[in-house]
């Protein structure tokens, strides 16, 4: 590229401007996730190739992954028995997290680069792109991170005081712990954006009714911003869509292991808690009982807040057509625009935004129940079987 000065017809070179770091290379998007896919990276769920960096930092964080895998399979077969419990918690956390590092690293990298790209360009078509950290605030994250970490650190010493070496699976209970967070911060980057399209279909129906206008919060006020019409609304609409299945398609894997990961921990330590009653080692056994506790409620917690904001996704489009339907019984719209009012509505029916892992499970409120009681029946099998497995 050259300039041309009028008062000196020398023809300047001028050189573009150089990026400040790696991380100019990669979206708006992915630079708000940067500390949560770097603590991934240092935990061995690589994720780093969404942010573009050098060749050199990419295969330095291979090799720490390749390392990770190889210390946590060494301990692994360490002889270091404290019971069929501890052998079975232990290696389903191994397991885990092979999967999970395996999925992460490998495994669906181009539907991951397409996903935040076709976000991205789905707020800039909206002119919603400058408002990122009202859809995706890094410190939300950071927020989700410290907490998991802080109570990650106390069952390492709680466990410290119970005598026990299960200090390697707090490492894969932390990238557990991340990859839950990594996923509920993409299904919510969805949902707020169907609030915003549900929040311009209702401005576009309903023109005259300014109480519903007033009544908006912070993301739904970034309609306002939105200038399109109805027939654009179907690009609108197909484009968020094709989001979520791309999200679908890359956590699939990672949910339902993590889903069958948590649901057999939680019922071996149950388990393990059953037989704590039963036991006289009252200083030992009551901080383990506080370590069950915990992990027991962290897990639970953890299925039940992707399928609380799937379910919130699915009711927003639930209004949407509900709010479709009400303005095509008023006579406001002429022919045409009713016409494109009906296309809509179908597309909302026939395009639905519901989470389902590999099309089995579906990510709904009434997972956590039935997770909670598949939990509770196999506890019950597994106590009355206990003599026989310890």
């Amino acid at each position: 590229m050259y300039s041309f000065n009028k008062h000196n017809p020398k023809i300047i070179p001028v050189l573009p401007a150089k990026q400040k770091n790696f991380l100019d290379k990669s979206g708006y998007l992915v630079r708000q996730l940067k500390y949560l896919i770097g603590l991934q990276a240092l935990l061995g769920d690589n994720r780093l190739y969404l942010l573009k960096p050098k060749k050199i930092l990419v295969w330095t964080s291979y090799i720490h992954t390749f390392s990770s895998i190889t210390m946590l399979f060494y301990s692994l077969f360490q002889n270091n028995y404290y019971g069929a419990t501890y052998i079975v918690f232990k290696c389903t956390s191994c397991i885990e997290f092979f999967i999970l590092v395996f999925t992460s690293t490998f495994i669906h990298r181009k539907t991951q680069r397409e996903f935040f790209k076709n976000l991205e360009s789905f707020d800039t078509y909206l002119k919603i792109d400058k408002e990122v950290n009202t859809l995706m605030p890094s410190y939300r994250n950071i927020l989700w991170v410290v907490l998991s970490s802080i109570i990650t650190v106390g069952e390492y010493f709680i466990l410290i005081e119970s005598q026990l070496q299960y200090s390697m699976t707090n490492l894969t209970i932390m990238v557990h712990d991340a990859e839950q967070i990594f996923f509920c911060a993409m299904l919510r980057a969805i949902l707020l954006r169907v609030r915003i399209v549900k929040a311009h279909v209702v401005r576009v129906c309903n023109p005259k009714d300014t109480k519903k206008v007033e009544s908006l919060d912070k993301v739904e006020v970034l309609s306002k911003n939105v200038q399109i019409d109805i027939s654009s609304l179907h690009e609108v609409y197909e484009s968020l869509h094709r989001c979520s299945e791309q999200l679908n398609s890359v956590m699939s894997l990672p949910m339902m292991t993590m889903l069958l990961s948590s649901g057999l921990s939680t019922i071996i330590l149950l388990k393990y808690a059953f037989a704590i009653f039963q036991s006289d080692d009252e200083p030992k056994d009551r901080a383990l009982l506080v370590f069950i506790l915990i992990r027991c409620i962290k897990y639970t917690a953890l299925v039940i807040i992707p399928c609380y904001y799937s379910s919130m996704t699915t009711t927003q489009v639930s209004i949407i057509r509900k709010t479709l339907h009400d303005a095509l019984n008023n006579t406001q719209f002429d022919r045409t625009e009713c016409r494109k009012l009906k296309a809509f509505f179908q597309l909302t029916r026939d395009s639905e935004f519901a989470y389902a892992l590999w099309g089995v499970i579906n990510l709904n409120m009434s997972l956590p129940l039935s997770y909670i009681s598949l939990c509770t029946t196999y506890l019950v099998i597994i106590i009355q079987f206990s003599k026989f497995i310890d």
